[in-house]
């Protein structure tokens, strides 16, 4: 499982952003909006709100990362394809989202 914040096909110097919740896990508290969905077709997801993600994203865009789609999405990819499963018909998970530190790696 993972959040992807930032995927750049453009070469980028990872040094211009410095981890900013090291110290802390950034928390999602419990509840908001949330839904199963299927990304790019192939990968399933738990979207959710997340003003905090929302504002990194846009710190790695306008840092010179590119983005292959129109917008950015919060969400965990949890797994591959749910072969017949409708995903809108699966429960999301309502509570509390905790994520470790930041990972930064070449693609």
């Amino acid at each position: 499982m993972h959040v992807t914040v930032a995927y750049s096909r453009a070469p980028v110097d990872w040094f211009k952003f410095p981890s900013w919740f090291a110290a802390d896990d950034l928390v999602v508290p419990a509840g908001g909006p949330r839904r199963v969905e299927t990304f790019d077709g192939d990968v399933s997801v738990l979207r959710f709100a997340s003003e905090p993600l929302n504002l990194r994203w846009d710190e790695f865009r306008r840092g010179g990362c590119s983005w292959d789609h129109p917008s950015y999405a919060p969400h965990i990819t949890f797994a591959g394809r749910l072969g017949t499963a409708d995903p809108s018909r699966l429960k999301a998970f309502a509570g509390e989202l905790r994520f470790g530190p930041e990972e930064f790696a070449p693609i």
